[in-house]
C-alpha cells in the first residue's frame, strides 16, 4: 500500500484506509466463508455511505 500511496494526496490515502476494514470483512466472507452479522453489515454500510458523502462533497468543491 505504501508504494502507491506516495502518489496520492494525504486526504485520499486517509479515505482509502477507512475503507480497508470493509474490504477485509467482505473478502473474509467471500474467500473464507466467514459470517457477516447484521450489525456488521450496518456498520459496513455506514462506513461506505459516510465515505461516499465525503467524496461527493470534495468533488463538488473542485
Amino acid at each position: 500500500m505504501a508504494r502507491w500511496a506516495r502518489h496520492l494526496s494525504p486526504a485520499t490515502v486517509a479515505t482509502l484506509t477507512l475503507l480497508e476494514p470493509v474490504v477485509a470483512a467482505a473478502l473474509g466472507a467471500a474467500v473464507l466463508g466467514e459470517t457477516i452479522t447484521t450489525v456488521a453489515l450496518l456498520g459496513m454500510a455506514t462506513v461506505v455511505a459516510a465515505l461516499a458523502l465525503l467524496t461527493a462533497d470534495t468533488l463538488r468543491k473542485r
